[in-house]
């Protein structure tokens, strides 16, 4: 098990890690995410023995270091994968990947795992981004570390390469059977590929837990707004239920007692109904330049009526839309609808909470 306990770390005056507490089992992956700056690779630095710690203590296995009793790099056995590779274009892949290895089967072995066997003998400058860094994790592997440390091994790559490369980076880990802590920008990689999910904010750790639990259940505004899209409904909190203007959700356990609260919303928490449908028994249709204007059929005014919020933003993602509109109380929200359902920008729309899910929610003061 790789334990990190009440970890400090500082540059200079500066603190920048403060407290840090996780523990990783065997073959357990943990993504840590967090706004640049906030201290992620730092982490990684520290956890690799590359920089010395002020607070705190680092063990795995047979060893412990600490601000009193360092452990050297080359004692800790750790792994590293870097985002720029690291190859030496001199060497083969084959080369590469068995590196101060006495016996080369280890390589060989991991190599046929990632899919490089057929490459063995030609130089990393002839090969693409995503086979390079299988070699580079390929190497790291057969040295059979005792964990693995990721510093955006995918940031170099293209988005398409990404989903793919990412899913066998973790399954090679998965099969090493060795802890691995993987920093990365991408909210998608870290929720879909990590076993925990650790956000970050100011070298202090938000929240460490299973990505639904970070994403739905979120600790802090922080974590809330960083991770996904958020937005805040105004609302009032009786027991397990809370009123809002957009309608009635259950909400989760919460030490609040009541009264006023903000209440978190995904994009996928909203219903949304056009306004700008005709009545049945009227003859043509509302043009979309109408609805620019403002300028609205006389028959649909009766239906405008019931709008609750205007669309002020759109953004087309590929299979769905993603709509921001302001509310008639003041206050934005964001909503998602199928490809399909198109809104223009102007347009008056009516939003309702259609949630099944408890929703999370904060105090407003």
């Amino acid at each position: 098990m790789l334990k990190v306990s009440s970890l400090s770390v500082d540059y200079g005056p500066s603190r920048i890690i403060h407290q840090l507490d996780l523990a990783l089992v065997e073959d357990e992956i943990l993504m840590l995410l967090g706004p640049t700056g906030c201290g992620k690779t730092t982490i990684l630095q520290a956890l690799a023995g590359l920089i010395p710690i002020a607070e705190g203590t680092i063990s795995m296995g047979q060893w412990q270091a600490s601000p009193k009793c360092p452990v050297p790099p080359e004692r800790r056995q750790v792994g590293m994968v870097f985002q720029d590779f690291a190859l030496f274009p001199h060497l083969t892949v084959e080369q590469n990947a068995a590196f101060r290895l006495k016996n080369p089967a280890k390589a060989h072995h991991w190599l046929e795992i990632m899919g490089m066997s057929d490459f063995r003998k030609v130089k990393p400058g002839t090969l693409s981004g995503g086979q390079r860094q299988r070699v580079a994790l390929a190497r790291t592997l057969a040295h059979e570390p005792t964990y693995v440390l990721l510093d955006e091994p995918l940031s170099n790559l293209d988005a398409a390469l990404k989903d793919s490369l990412r899913w066998e980076i973790r399954k090679a880990l998965k099969a090493a059977a060795v802890p691995a802590i993987w920093v990365t920008h991408d909210q998608d990689e870290a929720l879909s590929i990590g076993d925990k999910v650790g956000i970050l904010n100011e070298g202090k750790l938000e929240q460490l837990a299973v990505p639904e639990a970070c994403f739905c259940q979120p600790n802090s505004r922080f974590v809330a707004q960083f991770l996904g899209e958020a937005s805040f409904l105004p609302g009032n909190l009786d027991r397990s239920c809370v009123s809002t203007y957009l309608g009635d959700a259950p909400v989760l356990p919460t030490e609040l007692d009541g009264g006023e609260v903000d209440v978190l919303v995904r994009p996928d928490d909203l219903a949304v109904e056009k306004m700008i449908t005709m009545d049945p028994d009227c003859e043509g249709q509302v043009a979309n330049s109408e609805v620019n204007t403002g300028k609205f059929h006389p028959a649909a005014r009766m239906i405008l009526a019931d709008s609750n919020a205007e669309v002020t933003e759109a953004r087309y993602e590929g299979g769905t839309w993603l709509y921001t509109a302001t509310l008639n109380i003041g206050g934005t929200v964001r909503f998602r609808t199928c490809h399909e359902t198109r809104l223009v920008v102007g347009e008056l729309v009516r939003l309702s909470l259609c949630s099944k899910e408890p929703l999370a929610t904060f105090d407003r003061h």
